[in-house]
């Protein structure tokens, strides 16, 4: 009778363990994504999951927001349809019913900024079932935006750039900060990319005034340049 009853209870068990198995594995996914800093193209990859329960799973997508690292491009995911870049998780409404053995894949865009700096930088994705969140599968993809202009890198090391007045008229001042300002120059550009006006940054100073009289109403970019590389830029209005 307790032999029975013993067998009775594993057959029980048995039964009820896949409920609290791992159903999601993430079959493929992209781990590295390049694409161009000035480029209007979103970088995109993809990432699969496959149920291998016996059971049918209701199946959500997310995104882990604080592992963004270096990357400050906006960036979104697609469950269903594209979210925009607010919604780092997918509703319960978008819940993709995926049967034994199935599988279904998500899409994950980045919009680089078109500031032609470098960046890199990890996101981590997360399949999971939408009835039990703690049934998941995990993926990281690294993001590599590549530009001419400096790395997000050596940003904090080079100066930072602010006009004064702005909108001008006549005259400008420009003040410029960080550890070093060698090899760095001060250049305005009109809208049809012609440099009108580029001085050489010294180390020594970290303002000087211009007289800019000789503009012709517009607007214009005063951009900032180290070793020849993008730095930054601002608008500049003259009117």
């Amino acid at each position: 009778m307790l032999k029975r009853k013993f067998i009775a209870l594993l057959l029980a068990i048995a039964a009820i363990s896949p409920a609290f198995g791992q159903s999601l594995v993430v079959e493929t996914y992209d781990s590295l994504v390049t694409g161009d800093a000035l480029s209007d193209n979103d970088i995109y990859g993809y990432g699969t999951v496959k149920n291998i329960s016996s059971d049918s799973v209701l199946v959500r997508f997310k995104r882990i927001d604080g592992n963004y690292n270096l990357l400050t491009d906006n960036n979104a995911i697609c469950w269903g349809i594209c979210f925009i870049q607010s919604i780092s998780v997918s509703p319960p409404s978008f819940s993709v019913l995926l049967g034994p053995g199935d599988t279904a894949s998500a899409s994950t865009h980045v919009y680089p900024d078109q500031d032609d700096i470098s960046r890199e930088g990890d996101i981590t994705y997360v399949f999971f079932d939408s009835d039990n969140p703690s049934d998941s599968a995990i993926y990281t993809v690294t993001y590599k935006v590549e530009g001419s202009g400096i790395s997000v890198n050596e940003i904090s090391t080079m100066p930072e750039l602010s006009v004064y007045p702005n909108p001008a008229t006549d005259r400008l001042q420009v003040n410029y900060s960080g550890q070093s300002a060698q090899n760095s120059s001060f250049e305005i550009i009109n809208l049809v990319g012609s440099r009108v006006y580029s001085k050489s940054l010294q180390a020594s100073e970290s303002t000087f005034n211009l007289n800019i009289s000789n503009l012709s109403p517009g607007v214009y970019f005063c951009v900032l340049k180290a070793d020849n590389k993008l730095v930054t830029s601002k608008k500049l209005v003259v009117n």
